[in-house]
């Protein structure tokens, strides 16, 4: 029988000390999509605290979609004393709730010699000396041991928060100095790492790393043909008369960033609607959209328009893809 301990480092004292402190009486369990089918570890897991302390409690799974900390709904959670979000950092736009209690899942894949020299060996073929050290949530702990060894050779920079999500990318300048030669992503997948060449648009070289499947490559190709698929979006949409905004809830409602293209909306005198949506895929979107919407931008999840309806038949932009439509902006922006 699969286990999430099997894949995840369980900090179990951090569940136990919860659960001892708080002694809820109900308790909503949170995992990532993909996780959710392991979470009976986690009920059985509480429950034996829970006995430990001489108390019986209530605990259920929240089988909603949870791509993020910035997905969580009051809705749900507003009927439990306790709710365990298991493997994402608290979103910095989504309320801080009191019953919600963050709780870190590390993979246990480590890096292969052959993956570790895969990357020395692109790096120097790229000529690059200073180089960035990014990752999604669940591989934080490789980026030590990842900086270690590439260190005698490289000058490595890890940023105070390496994290990169949909929405949340360090920016040079900001949040990371101008003088990075390359960024170098830990993650399954190409998402992330596109995520990362598109706000740099294409300016520098992005490396994927994906412990997974023990590919090294370089992404910049692939991230400029993206950006020419964007901005072709993004010329069909500056002929639009009738946009549709679609906004989400929580921390994917942006209100900030609806007040801004309504009033770019409004100020070009062209016709919109706004929607609030929970959760989108392209069929919740087709059940909304019609011929009257020229465009539609959607300002909850950057990932959406760019990884899960990029064949939708009309533009569907993210914000900063409809502020460079909209002539607010000349160049191309990602995310917002």
């Amino acid at each position: 029988m699969i286990k999430l301990t099997d894949f995840y480092y369980v900090p179990v004292d951090d569940l136990r000390k919860v659960i001892k402190e708080r002694r809820p009486s109900k308790v909503l369990i949170q995992l990532p999509e993909g996780l959710k089918r392991l979470s009976w570890e986690v009920e059985e897991l509480i429950k034996q605290y829970s006995r430990e302390l001489g108390s019986e409690l209530i605990v259920d799974i929240d089988g909603s979609p949870l791509f993020g900390s910035c997905m969580i709904n009051l809705d749900v959670i507003k009927d439990y004393d306790l709710v365990i979000h298991m493997g994402h950092d608290p979103y910095p736009y989504t309320p801080r709730f009191s019953n919600v209690v963050y709780i870190e899942l590390l993979s246990k894949l480590v890096l292969s010699k052959d993956l570790i020299d895969g990357i020395h060996s692109l790096l120097s073929e790229l000529s690059v000396r200073n180089i960035a050290l990014l990752t999604t949530q669940q591989h934080k702990n490789l980026l030590k041991t990842l900086r270690k060894v590439l260190s005698n050779d490289f000058n490595v920079l890890i940023p105070k928060n390496p994290v990169v999500t949909g929405c949340l990318i360090p920016r040079e300048g900001k949040d990371l100095p101008n003088g990075v030669e390359a960024y170098l992503v830990i993650a399954g997948g190409s998402f992330h790492a596109l995520g990362v060449g598109l706000s740099l648009r294409a300016l520098k070289p992005v490396v994927r790393i994906d412990p997974y499947s023990a590919v090294v490559n370089e992404v910049s190709n692939e991230v400029r043909k993206l950006l020419m698929k964007r901005e072709w979006r993004v010329h069909e949409a500056c002929s639009a008369s009738t946009w549709l905004v679609v906004s989400g809830i929580s921390g994917q409602y942006r209100p900030y960033i609806l007040k801004k293209l309504f009033k770019l909306l409004n100020e070009r005198r062209l016709r919109y609607s706004h929607v609030r949506m929970p959760y989108l895929t392209i069929n919740e979107l087709r059940n909304v959209d019609s011929d009257y919407y020229d465009a539609i931008v959607i300002t909850s999840c950057p990932r959406i328009p760019i990884d899960d309806i990029s064949k939708y038949p009309k533009p569907v932009l993210t914000p900063g893809e409809a502020f460079k439509a909209l002539g607010a902006i000349n160049e191309y922006v990602y995310p917002w």
